[in-house]
């Protein structure tokens, strides 16, 4: 049986507004949470200066800097693919367990959950 991995609404909604409103470019933000032995449970989003385009986007700080709650990341990918790209994987195998992506047109419907090998993981929102 796979880990549940949770996501309130409201950190969802943040996540579909932020990517309309960096739309062209790429959104991300940090995912603080817990992980417990029944799976992931994520509380809200943490946000750090980047720099982003149309094909990526660039964090100045690295996972686990300043918390320890840090549990994965999000980002937006304008270009409709939403499956993790090679940069994706490799960012995965280091920050965090789990890791979201959201395409165009930003609904959430369109949001994927990956684990650090790239594999698609089932998530609820809450």
């Amino acid at each position: 049986m796979q880990p549940t991995i949770k996501i309130p609404s409201d950190v969802v909604e943040e996540i579909i507004e932020f990517s309309r409103e960096v739309y062209p470019n790429e959104f991300l933000a940090f995912l603080e949470g817990k992980v417990k032995t029944d799976g992931v449970v994520i509380k809200n989003l943490a946000y750090y200066p980047h720099e982003a385009s149309e094909n990526s986007v660039t964090t100045i700080y690295h996972m686990g800097t300043h918390t320890t709650d840090f549990i994965g990341t999000v980002h937006s990918h304008p270009n409709g693919d939403n499956r993790p790209s090679k940069q994706d994987l490799r960012t995965f195998n280091h920050d965090g367990v789990v890791h979201f992506i959201i395409n165009n047109p930003f609904r959430k419907e369109s949001l994927r959950c990956f684990g650090n090998d790239g594999k698609e993981l089932e998530f609820e929102i809450v």
